[in-house]
């Protein structure tokens, strides 16, 4: 991922506290560990597999953690369903994998690894032969051949060279995906000399992409029996080819006619991965929001089969993350709701590259540019494994903005925040952390983020993060001091000045 210069708010010195915001330690206290208890031990069971993108474990996630949310009556953005679906695809090998040409079928003789994007046939009766597709001042392969909607075969390598292996022209091949973006061609398909055969793999992996995105041409790898077949009706090789190549400064490019029909080595069916969101609506700031994420997916089972339950990682997070909502939920029917509109968002997929957020932040329920804060919270269930004296006897957290700076504006906003409430020791140390969750998505759209974590521990990612070794009272007093932060930053008049970068 591309990193981004950090966001650096310009805050209120103070937040003033208005009569909603006076109402903040009632609900505050109202933080239960025991639900919190509740959610984390059935999410970190083994009925639910690690949770992981690929698995029935992360549907079942799912389904549990919306009849939570029914159960508190929250509201949903999207009617009848809390789900946003985040356009994942499951591969699946093809069932039955085929090149036909001239009434034989080349199945081992050429890979072509298609993505959910892309036709998973492919058929034509014209093919552009084009060298080494080199597009240069000096050598353009493309001038005298019409590649629209036609199959374009390719020499792999560099470019053309001498006998004695000198590139000529000194044109090296560079990027024609311009020039094939304009001229549009049905697939490429690339000579890769030397190889036998190309296996089958079996596949069960997710790709995520979205609609809006532009389909690439299609690649396919031949090995140079097929491609000799292909160029039969030419009268010549591929041996042919290279030698003329060696010979001749000009483009060799020609087309020729051959019916060829084949597919990818893979078939998609959706995945069916959602992001799940729910809205407490605020009042007379409605039209702003407050986004608060934790992502709800693991990675599943390791070789030996063994569920790595993910109860730190992160179904701490999504534990903290219900309470609150059911918190503020209560607060809304008692009249003391926020006056900004509030988000609460389970991520999918996070460990799959943060591709529920970066989703999101694509296809947002609110906009991005009305939306004043991210809190994200990952991993806030453990205690390390030396905490300082201090941190023992006041509690601790880390709050994590993406500055490498321990005084920007936003982190002192939260020990403003925390000094009149629960008092934690807030470390902001672990800056680069901040890439690897999903805040930095939303920080990447400028959108205001910070990460609530109690950082790594020996069981992260191992069979050993398992509910017995929460601390429920630490998870309960962060809980707090993320509520907190999100009723301040909900119901503060006007909690920035400006947001700019530097």
């Amino acid at each position: 991922m591309k990193l981004r210069t950090p966001i650096v708010l310009s805050l209120l010195a103070c937040f003033a506290l208005t009569s909603v915001a006076q109402d903040y330690a009632k609900y505050m206290n109202l933080i239960d560990s025991a639900n919190m208890r509740t959610t984390l031990t059935r999410l970190a069971s083994d009925e639910f597999l690690g949770r992981k993108t690929d698995n029935e474990g992360i549907k079942l996630a799912e389904s549990y953690l919306i009849e939570q949310l029914k159960s508190y009556k929250i509201a949903s953005p999207f009617g009848s369903t809390y789900k946003q679906d985040i356009e994942a695809h499951q591969k699946l090998s093809a069932p039955k994998k085929y090149f036909n040409l001239g009434g034989y079928n080349y199945s081992n003789f050429y890979s072509y690894q298609n993505s959910a994007t892309q036709d998973s046939v492919i058929s034509a009766d014209e093919i552009v032969f084009a060298g080494y597709g080199v597009y240069h001042s000096s050598l353009n392969d493309f001038a005298k051949v019409d590649i629209n909607n036609k199959i374009v075969m390719l020499l792999s390598g560099n470019g053309p060279t001498s006998k004695y292996g000198v590139q000529k022209h000194n044109a090296s091949r560079k990027s024609y995906d311009e020039y094939f973006a304009t001229q549009k061609p049905k697939a490429v398909i690339t000579v890769e000399y030397g190889f036998d055969t190309y296996g089958n793999y079996n596949s069960k992996d997710v790709e995520y992409y979205s609609s809006s995105k532009q389909t690439s041409y299609p690649s396919i790898r031949v090995n140079e029996i097929l491609a000799n077949r292909i160029l039969e009706p030419s009268g010549k090789s591929i041996k042919q080819i290279l030698y003329e190549s060696e010979q001749s400064d000009s483009s060799l490019a020609f087309s020729l006619s051959n019916k060829v029909t084949f597919n990818g080595n893979y078939q998609y069916q959706n995945a069916n991965l959602n992001n799940l969101i729910a809205v407490v609506e605020g009042s007379d700031l409605k039209s702003e929001y407050v986004v608060v994420t934790a992502h709800y997916d693991h990675v599943g089972t390791n070789y030996r089969k063994e569920v790595l339950n993910g109860a730190d990682d992160n179904a701490s997070g999504v534990s903290a993350l219900l309470e609150m909502a059911r918190v503020l939920s209560i607060a809304k029917k008692e009249g003391k709701g926020p006056r900004r509109s509030v988000l609460f968002i389970l991520l999918t997929a996070e460990e799959d590259g943060l591709k529920g957020a970066e989703y999101y932040v694509n296809n947002p329920v609110a906009p991005l540019k009305k939306t004043v804060i991210c809190l994200n919270m990952d991993m806030v269930g453990r205690i390390k494994p030396e905490p300082t004296e201090e941190e023992l006897q006041k509690g601790y957290i880390h709050a994590i903005t993406g500055t490498y700076s321990a005084n920007d504006s936003l982190s002192n906003a939260i020990d403003s925040i925390n000094s009149k409430t629960i008092g934690l020791t807030i470390s902001k140390k672990y800056s680069s952390y901040f890439r690897q969750s999903d805040q930095y998505e939303f920080a990447s759209k400028d959108v205001p983020a910070v990460m609530f974590t109690s950082g790594e521990h020996p069981d992260y990612h191992r069979t050993t993060d398992d509910v017995e070794k929460i601390n429920f009272p630490a998870l309960r007093q962060r809980a707090q001091l993320i509520f907190a932060t999100l009723w301040e930053f909900a119901n503060t008049s006007k909690p920035f000045i400006s947001a700019k970068k530097e």
